[in-house]
């Protein structure tokens, strides 16, 4: 499945080069709601669960991808106002998940066991699969991470992608040539197709940048 990650200038260039993806810690992610989908109205059920989501985000993190690079919204919010970068990568589809999006919150039955415990690792559990409606528009997929074995670095973990990148798309209004970024792709430029992304002209959606000219 051809999946596609968002990031601004200053990290694509590193993150093609060492061709790796930083894993998101659960507990910084920008929806507070993360992983805490489920009703938690009951105050021991709550307790028990925020415990439980901490030590939870000591050992897992996540890599969040877009299913399509064409939604604006998403080049504004996630890739520096137009002026990043996205990367197309084929992911398995075993490894990642598509996100939930609801308008209420999850029953505390479906992610409880009779422990009170959240049952957080298995694939595709709704506790670490189920957003809020309104982020509906980053049609998301995840990949869990369990952080033993993943390559760290100054305290941040990464997961490496190697030949699995495909697309090098930049911004719109992304001040790096295409040549730069086939001159960091090295051996491998061959095999990944590198352009520039504008805004439609009939719809609201980014395109191909086709212009020679300006697609440099």
């Amino acid at each position: 499945m051809r999946l596609y990650k968002f990031m601004p200038r200053q990290y694509a260039v590193e993150n093609i080069l060492y061709r790796r993806l930083k894993i998101s810690r659960i507990l910084t992610l920008n929806d507070p709601f993360e992983f805490a989908a489920v009703d938690l109205s009951d105050a021991l059920i709550r307790d028990t669960w925020l415990e439980a989501r901490r030590k939870f985000s000591e050992k897992f993190g996540l890599v969040s991808f877009c299913r399509k690079w064409t939604n604006p919204v998403i080049w504004a919010h996630y890739a520096e106002d137009h002026k990043g970068v996205c990367l197309g990568i084929d992911m398995p589809d075993s490894t990642v998940v598509p996100v939930k999006y609801v308008s209420k919150r999850v029953p505390r039955n479906e992610v409880f066991d009779e422990l009170n415990l959240p049952i957080v690792y298995e694939n595709g559990n709704p506790v670490w699969t189920t957003k809020f409606s309104h982020w509906r528009y980053e049609q998301e997929y995840r990949w869990l991470r369990n952080l033993e074995g993943e390559e760290s670095e100054g305290g941040l973990y990464y997961m490496k992608f190697g030949t699995a990148l495909k697309e090098v798309i930049l911004g719109d209004r992304c001040d790096f040539e295409t040549g730069h970024i086939t001159e960091a792709l090295g051996h491998s430029a061959g095999g990944v197709d590198v352009y520039r992304a504008r805004p439609a002209f009939g719809k609201f959606a980014m395109t191909r940048q086709l212009n020679k000219r300006l697609a440099r």
